[in-house]
């Protein structure tokens, strides 16, 4: 016959206490509303274009070239100022209306390119 133990106390006898799980099936049932909620206000540059056309006087000896431009454009480069601690304000769970809840998302991509434009 096997015995089923659900732990002893600290001198050695069957535990008659059971604890209850107050925080329920995602750890924030009972728990005040306040500990989970935070203003999610921010300020954050999203999208920085630099761009400079050169001079007609450079362009004068070929024919073909027209006119051109080139820039720099840069993506999720700062957030200067959030209140929601330890992830971006803008990501969430899904691509649906689940705005706020955050478990396991993937940061932000900062992206970095050039463009070169050209006409003809």
């Amino acid at each position: 016959m096997q015995v089923v133990s659900f732990g002893v106390t600290a001198d050695g006898k069957p535990n008659a206490k059971r604890v209850e799980n107050t925080y329920g099936t995602y750890g924030y049932a009972y728990n005040p509303n306040a500990a989970f909620i935070y203003d999610a206000s921010y300020v954050k540059l999203r999208e920085l274009v630099l761009s400079y056309a050169l001079p007609q006087s450079w362009l004068t000896k070929t024919k073909i070239i027209k006119g051109a431009e080139l820039s720099i454009i840069g993506r999720n480069l700062w957030i200067i100022h959030k209140n929601l601690p330890y992830s971006d304000p803008e990501e969430n769970l899904s691509s649906g209306n689940i705005q706020g809840y955050q478990s396991g998302a993937y940061p932000t991509t900062r992206t970095i390119g050039a463009n070169l434009k050209l006409k003809f």
